[in-house]
C-alpha cells in the first residue's frame, strides 16, 4: 500500500545564548578602577515557509537583555546594556531566479525600562519609544552552504515611532514635533525609501559573521526636515563546542532624528561587545 505523506513547507529554528563577564579590581589598585559584573542573554527564533514554488514567508524574533553593575550610579545597583524586542516577518512572491515581489513588516521595542545615571528619570520603557516598520518592494535572495544573503529595495516605507511615557518628558530625545502649547506629539510618520540587508557567511569552520545593514530617509515628507536613519548590526560567533561560544557584537548607527542629537550634531552612535558564555541552537 502506498502512503503519500503531505509535504512540510515549514522550517523551525531557534539560538539561545547566555554569555557572562567579570571583572575585578581590588580597592587599593593602583591604577584605580571599579570591579564589575554583566550578564547578556540573546536568543533568536525562526519560522520560515518555502512551498518550492513560488512562496517564501520569513519570520524572525529577536531578544537582547543584559545587565552590568554600576558602582558609580549612586540611584541604581544595575544598569542596562542592552535592551531589544523585534519581530520581523517578511513574505515574498517569486518574480524570476533568485528574486521576489517582498512586503515586509518590522515591529521592534525595548523589554525593561532604561534610566539616565544617577537618576530616576526613564529614558526608555516597553513600548516607549515603539516603532513599526512597513514597507513593499523587491527582494534578491542567494543562499549557499558558506553564505546566505538577502537585499531587500523598497521604494515605499511607512515608518512609525510611538511615546507613551510622556510625564517623564522624553518625547523630545525620540524626534517628536512640538505643539503651539509647548508639549509634544506621542506620534511621527514618516515616508520613504528603505534598504535591508541581511548576510551570514561562515569565515571557517567554527567562525560565523552575521549582519544586518538597515537605511531609512523620510525624502516624501514635504512638511518634515530629512531624517535619515542607518544601522549596521554585526555579530562574529566563535563556536568552541556545542555549548560555548564567544561572541563580538559590532553596532555603529548614525541617527539625526531628535533634537538632542541634532543640538550636539551627535548623529553617530556605536555599541560593542566581547563575551564568552554558553550558547544552544536547535
Amino acid at each position: 500500500v502506498a502512503v503519500s505523506r503531505r509535504p512540510n513547507f515549514w522550517k523551525f529554528s531557534g539560538k539561545l545564548s547566555l554569555q557572562l563577564m567579570q571583572n575585578y579590581i581590588s580597592d587599593n589598585w593602583y591604577q584605580g578602577g571599579n570591579s564589575s559584573n554583566s550578564m547578556l542573554y540573546t536568543s533568536t527564533f525562526t519560522a520560515n515557509y518555502d512551498n518550492k514554488q513560488k512562496v517564501q514567508w520569513d519570520n524572525k524574533l529577536e531578544l537582547q537583555l543584559g545587565f552590568q553593575t554600576a558602582q558609580s550610579d549612586t540611584c541604581h545597583t544595575f544598569r542596562v546594556t542592552n535592551n531589544l524586542l523585534r519581530l520581523t516577518s517578511k513574505i515574498g512572491y517569486k518574480a524570476a531566479k533568485n528574486w521576489f515581489y517582498t512586503a515586509q513588516a518590522m515591529a521592534y521595542t525595548q523589554l525593561y525600562p532604561n534610566y539616565e545615571k544617577n537618576s530616576n528619570k526613564v529614558i526608555a520603557d516597553f513600548t516607549s519609544p515603539f516603532y513599526f516598520n512597513l514597507s513593499v518592494g523587491i527582494d534578491y535572495k542567494l543562499k549557499k552552504d558558506k553564505y546566505e544573503l538577502s537585499v531587500y529595495l523598497s521604494p515605499v516605507a511607512y515608518n512609525m515611532c510611538w511615546v507613551d511615557r510622556y510625564k517623564y518628558d522624553i518625547r523630545p530625545r525620540y524626534g517628536m514635533e512640538q505643539h503651539d502649547d509647548g508639549t509634544y506629539k506621542a506620534t511621527y510618520h514618516k515616508y520613504g525609501p528603505s534598504v535591508t540587508v541581511n548576510s551570514r557567511v561562515r569565515i571557517m569552520k567554527n567562525v560565523n559573521w552575521t549582519s544586518r545593514f538597515y537605511v531609512f530617509g523620510n525624502i516624501f515628507d514635504n512638511k518634515q526636515d530629512m531624517y535619515v536613519n542607518i544601522e549596521w548590526e554585526n555579530t562574529l560567533d566563535f563556536t568552541i563546542n556545542k555549548y560555548l561560544s564567544a561572541k563580538f557584537f559590532f553596532y555603529p548607527k548614525f541617527d539625526d532624528s531628535s533634537e538632542k542629537y541634532k543640538k550636539g550634531r551627535h548623529y553617530f552612535m556605536l555599541k560593542e561587545w566581547l563575551s564568552l558564555g554558553l550558547n544552544y541552537t536547535f
